[in-house]
């Protein structure tokens, strides 16, 4: 049997007789007004956050491949969206992908960080705010290159009997999507191609 789990609960009087270990996993296909555990829900991985439990130590921010959390004037702020958000438009998280940016950077790889921009989707302040963070972070100090949107793919999703899912996107957008992006990371001290 294979599943996640999101929850091991020792010591369990409650979830039948005796004493027992409770093992909760993820992707109860049930949809219970009532339900204790909306955690529960989905199979994929999901990111909760407990207030109660934070004691402000930052561990979060370091060990967050996301970097959804952020600590501003001491206090904790959850950016959740970041990570959603890149999952509901590619189908996959990017964990991987920043764990190997992170570790040919810190073996001396050289590098060019690729954003596609794309308006609308991943050019909002926050979003390059945090690939500006990101890239800050690398040990080695990398080239950033947005790679503007284009709607070439059109024509390849017909030919091949498919729907194009992108809204057309207009070139002054495109140009204002770059134009804003590199407003934001300018002055950061990194250096930012020209897509």
């Amino acid at each position: 049997m294979k599943g996640m789990v999101f929850d091991i609960q020792r010591f369990s009087v409650n979830d039948g007789p005796g004493i027992r270990t409770t093992v909760f996993m993820k992707g109860c296909k049930l949809r219970c007004l009532w339900c204790h555990n909306p955690e529960s829900f989905s199979p994929q991985p999901e990111l909760i956050y407990y207030e109660m439990r934070c004691i402000g130590c930052m561990r979060c921010v370091e060990v967050c491949p996301q970097r959804t959390h952020q600590f501003v004037k001491g206090r904790h702020i959850l950016k959740r969206g970041l990570c959603q958000r890149y999952k509901e438009y590619t189908g996959v998280n990017n964990d991987l992908i920043l764990e190997n940016a992170r570790g040919l950077s810190s073996n001396g790889v050289k590098m060019e960080i690729r954003v596609p921009l794309i308006p609308g989707y991943n050019d909002s302040k926050d979003s390059i705010k945090a690939i500006g963070k990101f890239v800050d972070e690398l040990t080695k100090k990398e080239k950033v290159k947005f790679v503007p949107y284009h709607h070439f793919a059109g024509s390849k999703y017909r030919q091949l009997g498919k729907t194009y899912p992108m809204e057309p996107i207009g070139m002054a957008e495109v140009e204002e999507s770059l134009r804003r992006s590199f407003q934001i990371l300018k002055g950061s001290g990194m250096e930012i191609i020209d897509g």
